[in-house]
């Protein structure tokens, strides 16, 4: 790593929910840059952690584990094959037939019924975690295989 910084925002003062952070961590490498981005968008939310010293932990590990995927990448550990990523179900609509996954970086990614790789779009909730591939949509980025996290991979 060639230099990092972090950047700490309270997004809200709430005495009921508690605060919520927005951290994001940018790590300079030597031919990019990676980018971790743990926003809360919901203080009902799994791992929404009200604490500054729970957000920062969760933020360090995900930034801990793309070093050390880039790390082993760079070095030629492992081949170039789709990436899983983890995720949680922000939305469902059983009626359309479809959902988004926010990811681990605060965005949204749209899924299919067919994305799911189990068939089990019924059984999804708000909240769960899920495992996903990322690939490029006719309107953007989209989550085109999806299965439920305590599957693995």
């Amino acid at each position: 790593m060639i230099g990092c910084r972090v950047a700490v925002e309270l997004l809200h003062r709430q005495h009921r929910t508690g605060n919520l952070f927005d951290i994001r961590v940018e790590m300079e490498v030597p031919g990019g840059e990676l980018v971790v981005s743990h926003a809360p968008h919901h203080p009902r939310q799994k791992f929404a952690h009200p604490n500054l010293q729970a957000s920062l932990r969760d933020a360090f590990r995900v930034a801990e584990r793309r070093l050390t995927d880039y790390k082993r990448q760079i070095s030629g550990e492992v081949k170039l094959h789709e990436e899983a990523f983890a995720g949680q179900i922000s939305q469902m609509d059983p009626a359309e037939d479809h959902g988004f996954i926010l990811t681990h970086e605060g965005t949204q990614l749209y899924f299919h019924r067919n994305s799911l790789l189990d068939g089990e779009f019924d059984r999804l909730e708000v909240g769960d975690r899920v495992h996903f591939t990322e690939a490029d949509g006719d309107t953007g980025p989209i989550a085109y295989k999806v299965w439920p996290a305590s599957r693995g991979n």
